[in-house]
């Protein structure tokens, strides 16, 4: 997977040091969840201006933080559509990623965090990814 962008925007996304377009959010979903799986050192995905931080040693709940660009949605799902809710537990929201970023079905992914939600979804033409969280602005 090659970078496409150096500078970076508030639409981008990054895993580390290395920054994609925005237009990549599926593969770049599926490449931090590698190195996650993999034991390589990854503390964080930041979508846009949202930051999913994993979870310290000894603990199992992911954190985010940030502040949103996109406003909430309504969605109208086409038949065979859903709509996954995921807790903020290791297990259950990279299950719940690797599942939006891969199913063409799953329309939006709803991840209850301790300290608020966050919404992700696909844009009708399914090649934008769309955010709004109610989670801190900073940690």
């Amino acid at each position: 997977m090659s970078d496409e962008a150096t500078q970076g925007t508030t639409r981008d996304i990054r895993v580390g040091d290395r920054v994609w377009s925005s237009a990549r959010w599926a593969a770049v979903i599926q490449y931090f969840l590698d190195k996650v799986w993999s034991g390589e050192e990854c503390d964080e995905i930041v979508l846009g201006t949202i930051h999913i931080v994993r979870p310290g040693k000894g603990q199992n709940r992911y954190r985010a933080y940030g502040v949103s660009e996109d406003a909430l949605a309504q969605l109208k799902l086409a038949k065979g559509e859903y709509i996954l809710m995921c807790s903020c537990r290791e297990s259950s929201i990279e299950g719940g990623l690797i599942r939006f970023a891969k199913s063409e079905k799953l329309r939006q992914l709803r991840i209850r965090f301790d300290h608020g939600y966050l919404f992700l979804w696909k844009t009708e033409n399914k090649g934008e990814l769309k955010i709004y969280g109610t989670i801190p602005a900073t940690l």
